[in-house]
């Protein structure tokens, strides 16, 4: 990523209280994810959320998008159509234990 390029933004949250991601922190570039552990992003650190397809408006904030990612974090959108994390999707809706494991050791 060029630094110089004023459309590219680095961005940082953290992992939301009483959830799996909790202590965690993470890097994007917005909006990208740096990992996949999480049944909405893919490989290549896509997000599949609402608010970038069927409910965006030019009137969401990078503060507000921002808090819509980590509010995905505490409860994924299963039901959006993805090629997001199949895997995590699977662990999350059918064993939410081993989907914490799963996103605290990653």
């Amino acid at each position: 990523m060029r630094s110089d390029d004023p459309t590219n933004y680095q961005a940082t949250i953290f992992g939301p209280v009483d959830s799996p991601f909790e202590g965690g922190i993470y890097l994007l570039i917005m909006c990208n994810f740096l990992s996949s552990i999480h049944p909405n992003i893919d490989v290549n650190g896509n997000i599949y959320m609402n608010i970038f397809y069927d409910q965006w408006t030019p009137m969401l904030s990078i503060e507000k998008v921002l808090l819509e990612i980590q509010s995905l974090l505490i409860l994924p959108e299963v039901n959006v159509p993805s090629s997001g994390n199949k895997e995590a999707a699977r662990l999350y809706m059918q064993d939410r234990d081993k989907y914490d494991e799963y996103v605290r050791l990653h």
